[in-house]
């Protein structure tokens, strides 16, 4: 709960999402280029900072359900899902059919990464009239994307093969094991 309550202090205004306020927080989500960031400037938002807090929250909202504190449970689900549509309305970028890491001054930058498409499809962010777009994209494997590095496989076994996206998403997380 000590975390929880630390983390949902860090509320961004502009963005109505959650960003550290230490400057210097080291922002590393993998081993890949645009994966990791020495420092935040001012009025920058990580999207993926915001799903690992959403998904962390649910975990929680789990935990606090099993252990009878049923009013926050329910508040950690709902900020959960809060900020994964708030993501979701940010960072996607229609003419890329996926979606950015971070906004700067409110703007999303156009650095384009398989972990961020993965994780958008592992939590379950992703519209349903947006998921074959940004599975046509991850899957395409063209070069597009920044790869996934061996520390994202889990996320991205999870997001693509619990979900049954097809042969193709079979076919591309055993090549992606394969390598």
């Amino acid at each position: 709960r000590y975390v929880r309550e630390n983390l949902l202090k860090q509320y961004d205004e502009a963005s109505a999402l959650y960003r550290p306020d230490n400057p210097d927080y080291w922002h590393f989500y993998e081993w890949a280029p645009m994966m990791n960031y020495n420092r935040l400037e001012p009025g920058e938002v990580h999207a993926p900072y915001n799903l690992y807090l959403a998904n962390m929250l649910s975990a929680l909202g789990k935990l606090e359900e099993l252990d009878g504190d049923a009013d926050l449970s329910k508040k950690c689900f709902a900020e959960a899902q809060r900020i994964r549509k708030r993501v979701d309305e940010l960072f996607y970028l229609p003419q890329e059919k996926c979606y950015g890491i971070r906004l700067l001054n409110g703007e999303v930058q156009n650095e384009l990464t398989e972990h961020m498409q993965i994780m958008m499809l592992y939590s379950q962010a992703v519209p349903e009239e947006r998921v074959n777009g940004v599975l046509e994209r991850v899957l395409a494997a063209d070069g597009t994307l920044v790869p996934v590095t061996l520390s994202v496989m889990p996320y991205l076994m999870e997001a693509l093969l619990c979900n049954d996206y097809g042969a193709a998403a079979r076919q591309f997380v055993r090549k992606k094991l394969e390598e």
